[in-house]
């Protein structure tokens, strides 16, 4: 079955720089992201629980720079390149987790 795809383990354990998934259609790596399992964001793919990490790390960020923080102090506490940093934040601020302003990106209603 779909939801025992060995691309969903790979993705979870890659977190928050995934690799390219292989050994699957893209109908149904989009029907994994319709099952919330994985999301897409800018042609990468990632394991939900990735998208978890990247709001805890966010309100964490807010904890210590209340006005905002940058995407590269983003990816640094996440520990990842700018390849994925910026899908994920994309991501968080397309969900209303954070709101991007000007270089930062601030709490958004949903956070």
């Amino acid at each position: 079955p779909l939801l025992q795809h060995p691309v969903i383990d790979r993705l979870r354990d890659d977190g928050c720089a995934p690799s390219t998934p292989t050994g699957i259609t893209n109908a149904d790596l989009r029907r994994l992201a319709k099952l919330g399992v994985l999301f897409e964001r800018d042609g990468e793919w990632f394991h939900v629980d990735a998208l978890t990490k990247a709001q805890n790390t966010a309100r964490e960020l807010l904890t210590s720079h209340p006005a905002g923080f940058t995407l590269s102090q983003f990816r640094d506490a996440l520990g990842i390149t700018r390849k994925h940093a910026v899908p994920l934040a994309t991501e968080l601020d397309a969900r209303g987790i954070t709101r991007r302003r000007d270089d930062v990106r601030i709490a958004g209603p949903r956070l």
